[in-house]
């Protein structure tokens, strides 16, 4: 009885679930791009690095191209529409960072990852410099980062639905990151929930 309760009660939860995100209709021209990224074009990084940790290097295998991270449409397409990521799919950070990684690889540019963040719905999208760190970053950086602010009632990563709404009472917002050196290499992507705890 108390099973079935559970149950229920679940699946009426997933009739009303609207936090996770819908892409929007994109009536503009897609990102321009120059390649499709793979791992062995652009070899996944962290800081720059290869991964260490085994959730990276699983994550890296997971999403292996820019394609594999792209709604299913997309990803037999000669020219793919690269603002066509497949959030439902993204359910560790890991998930989200390799494939950032693949598209900023496969944009080449602050600029042009700065309009992907815009183009998937995000708050305070910003390009910076960040200087060159010692033991981190050898040269000067462009860094574009970008915030989903969680008063939107939208959450990009994808989870279970309790927890989906755990997260968001707990966190403020999403934050999104990637690094680009001078020439338009991606040395590392970020992103992680600003939680209150």
């Amino acid at each position: 009885m108390f099973a079935g309760t559970i149950l229920l009660a679940w699946v009426l939860m997933l009739q009303f679930d609207t936090t996770s995100v819908q892409l929007p209709e994109f009536t503009d021209p897609p990102i321009a791009y120059g390649h499709l990224s793979d791992e062995k074009t652009d070899p996944y990084l962290v800081r720059g690095k290869l991964p260490e940790k085994g959730a990276d290097v699983r994550a890296a295998r997971r999403w292996p191209d820019v394609r594999s991270c792209l709604i299913r449409s997309e990803r037999k397409a000669e020219r793919p529409d690269l603002r066509k990521m497949d959030w439902g799919k993204m359910r560790r950070e890991e998930d989200i960072e390799v494939c950032l990684f693949r598209i900023a690889a496969s944009l080449r540019s602050p600029e042009a990852m700065r309009d992907w963040f815009v183009s998937q719905g995000m708050q305070r999208v910003r390009v910076s410099v960040l200087a060159k760190t010692p033991n981190v970053y050898t040269e000067d950086m462009w860094v574009v980062q970008a915030i989903n602010y969680f008063s939107t009632g939208k959450t990009f990563r994808a989870s279970v639905i309790p927890w989906r709404y755990w997260i968001m009472f707990i966190s403020r917002s999403e934050d999104f990151g990637a690094a680009f050196s001078k020439d338009g290499t991606v040395s590392g992507t970020v992103y992680f929930d600003n939680n209150i705890l």
